[in-house]
């Protein structure tokens, strides 16, 4: 984990006055911290909501279990561990398919144009 001593350098910072959305590490190291509208966020969903969650298909099929929300590093953006739906012919098993595709549908957590076929044929996690 070559980023876990910038994550906590970037933790360990106090708001630098004179420059609006930046920091200074305890270090004494300027560092940038993106500011984010808090308004942005009044649709965002909530990891500890979609963790648990069922995710059906197009149908209302359930065709897996959101098990965790990973969040990469470089371009890869947020993705969701998934549990496959086991089924008599076939066991469960861990895919990641990215968060962007899930989608709310009414009150249920859906992937457009998912099925338990599509998602085993995603590589093993």
């Amino acid at each position: 984990m070559s980023d876990l001593p910038t994550f906590l350098a970037t933790a360990a910072t106090v708001a630098d006055p004179e420059t609006p959305g930046s920091a200074v590490a305890e270090t004494g190291k300027a560092c940038r911290i993106a500011a984010v509208d808090p308004a942005s966020l009044v649709s965002a969903w909530r990891a500890s909501d979609i963790i648990g969650a069922r995710v059906h298909d197009d149908a209302g099929v359930e065709i897996g279990i959101v098990k965790d929300l990973l969040v990469g590093t470089g371009d890869t953006g947020p993705v969701a561990l998934l549990a496959t739906r086991a089924d008599p012919a076939t066991q469960s098993r861990n895919v990641v398919v990215s968060a962007a595709d899930l989608e709310m549908v009414g009150d249920r957590l859906t992937l457009p144009a998912g099925s338990i076929a599509a998602l085993l044929a995603l590589p093993v996690f």
